[in-house]
């Protein structure tokens, strides 16, 4: 946030805070270079059969026992939702 503070020809576009969601009277809410949006940690039309299109393959491959194309390890697990 210093960082947005300081430099107004900066723009942020944020649809999550730490904390989240930011606390009442928040610096996020009243900078001029912030936009910020609901969080949607969700699927809505056709991604889902996108989503189902890609899991469906990535079980196939496992199968196979070809490599995943989208493998998670247990050291990424802290840096995803």
């Amino acid at each position: 946030m210093a960082v947005l503070q300081r430099r107004p020809d900066l723009m942020a576009l944020l649809d999550v805070t730490d904390p989240e969601p930011a606390p009442a009277g928040s610096a996020f809410y009243e900078l001029p270079n912030v936009q910020l949006s609901s969080h949607l940690a969700g699927a809505h039309g056709d991604e889902v059969v996108r989503m189902a299109d890609t899991m469906i393959e990535e079980f196939r491959r496992w199968q196979e026992g070809e490599p995943l194309r989208y493998a998670v390890s247990l050291d990424m697990l802290d840096r995803m939702a």
